[in-house]
């Protein structure tokens, strides 16, 4: 059914589509083996860290009213600018 379903494409597309089947970096960018440890690497540091993002400058512009327990909520943007030490908490009014 692949056969079937590649045999339909226009010729230049299948042209295309074999060319790019031959590059490496087609078979490669997708597979990492050393995600999981990164990843986990990763999060421990940040979790060793009272400011995670360490002096990484961090604006976030929201709305002034806010959803209660929503991702724009006053607590959750508040955890956010405790992750960095050059941090402003701004928000609109009214808005």
């Amino acid at each position: 059914m692949l056969k079937l379903i590649r045999n339909a494409l226009p010729a230049d597309a299948q042209l295309m589509r074999t060319w790019a089947y031959s590059q490496i970096k087609y078979w490669t960018q997708g597979n990492n083996p050393f995600e999981p440890e990164e990843l986990a690497l990763l999060r421990a540091q940040r979790a060793e860290s009272e400011h995670p993002y360490g002096d990484m400058t961090l604006v976030v512009i929201t709305r002034g009213l806010s959803e209660d327990g929503g991702p724009d909520s006053k607590e959750a943007l508040a955890e956010l600018a405790e992750g960095t030490r050059r941090s402003r908490d701004c928000r609109a009014t009214d808005n």
